[in-house]
């Protein structure tokens, strides 16, 4: 039987497309890795290890995709973590930063005196966060590197989140820093009640007027924040546990810990319920969201995934209350690249449709069309396959018709 908990968490989600399997299952080919991290780039899933190794049957095998980040450099090197746009995949690793040009069949040292433990992107510049050495700033795509770390930030990056055109970046000993200029200048939103040593960083914005921010203490405190650091609400958790990673679903949290294994959370982290049943282990390093499949990567035991129907109800139709009128949210992140989420809210059961413009008012996308019962959804559009511009995107159902513009910023 499931327990309950109240816990701390971390960083990152990603949703596209995947198949579903039953209860927690392990995948062939990552049996006694570590999995520190997991991305999802088209119709390939990402994982790193002692390697690269890439999946393109939606996670049920895995092979490694090269043995460049060993064998170019003769020794042994671990890899903490991915990005990717729409040309590269970027993996940090303990022998630098490597990028790949053909979806991971082969890889390029571009940066050896970087240690990525971390990325993130904010517009079209690339963020690396280290363990030791602070962060770096690229906007080629990996060719020239600059520090951006402040002279008060503490150099232990431990995790990164982006707000629209704010990065958000937690720190082993200095709180949370922000700034809104990639870094030229930063705000430390560290709060004097708020644990210093910051895990894990996530963001919900599941039909919110304004994105949630979630920060993971190291020492058993979980604390939430509205407005981007400016108030916080502050719960204390069961020490001694550790939260390794957190993803948002809808209005779900997900949280990977050290010796409690996988949680789920309805109620903005106030409480947690364990979601281990065939989990073997209690010690996940990652979580990653594909579809409607959950994915999770433990210490010694490689890869596992189980279905979210399993254990959320309505799969991608988080309806805390009946909304009281149609309400099309601003997406989020504006401008974005590649992906970004639109909110929306449903007052009574109808045919809905979202659709993407171009700016000359030709249909490029249909993100949603279908029957829906009363309720407030987020969906995810992948502009992988668009050009830079102005799109708009309309929510239309019955009479009623409201449309809203986007921008996709390479």
């Amino acid at each position: 039987m499931d327990k309950k908990f109240i816990l701390p968490m971390l960083a990152v989600a990603l949703l596209q497309r995947c198949d579903l399997n039953a209860q927690w299952v392990q995948t062939n080919g990552l049996n006694h890795e570590n999995v520190p991290s997991i991305v999802v780039r088209g119709s390939s899933i990402f994982a790193a290890g002692t390697d690269v190794f890439r999946s393109t049957d939606s996670g049920a095998n895995w092979l490694k995709a090269d043995s460049g980040l060993t064998n170019q450099l003769g020794f042994f090197a671990s890899v903490y973590t991915f990005a990717f746009n729409d040309t590269y995949i970027f993996a940090g690793s303990e022998a630098g930063i490597f990028r790949s040009t053909n979806n991971g069949s082969k890889w390029t040292s571009i940066n050896r005196a970087v240690e990525a433990s971390s990325f993130a992107f904010i517009d079209s510049a690339l963020i690396a966060g280290t363990a030791f050495g602070g962060l770096y700033l690229s906007a080629d795509n990996g060719v020239t590197w600059k520090s951006i770390r402040d002279d008060s930030m503490y150099e232990d990056v431990t995790s990164m989140a982006v707000l629209g055109s704010q990065l958000i970046v937690g720190t082993d000993g200095d709180g949370l820093f922000l700034t809104t200029d990639n870094g030229t200048s930063w705000l430390n939103t560290h709060n004097i009640h708020m644990e210093p040593n910051v895990k894990a960083l996530a963001v919900m914005t599941n039909g919110m007027q304004t994105p949630s921010l979630f920060v993971a203490g190291r020492f058993g405190f979980f604390y939430s924040s509205p407005d981007s650091g400016n108030t916080w609400t502050t719960l204390q958790t069961m020490e001694p546990y550790e939260m390794t990673s957190l993803i948002v679903y809808g209005s779900t949290l997900f949280a990977g810990t050290y010796n409690a294994g996988v949680l789920l959370s309805t109620d903005m982290g106030v409480s947690w319920n364990e979601i281990n049943t065939g989990l073997p282990g209690t010690t996940v390093l990652s979580l990653a969201i594909c579809g409607s499949t959950l994915y999770a990567g433990t210490d010694t035991s490689g890869l596992w995934r189980r279905p979210l129907a399993e254990v959320i109800s309505d799969v991608g139709n988080q309806t805390e209350q009946i909304p009281s009128q149609f309400v099309l949210e601003q997406n989020y992140p504006n401008p974005f690249n590649p992906s970004t989420t639109i909110a929306f809210a449903v007052p009574l059961k109808a045919r809905v449709t979202l659709k993407i413009f171009d700016v000359m008012g030709r249909e490029v996308a249909t993100v949603v069309s279908e029957e829906m019962p009363a309720g407030t959804y987020a969906r995810h559009w992948n502009a992988s396959n668009f050009s830079s511009g102005i799109y708009f995107y309309r929510l239309q159902t019955g009479s009623v018709s409201i449309t809203k513009k986007l921008i996709l910023l390479r």
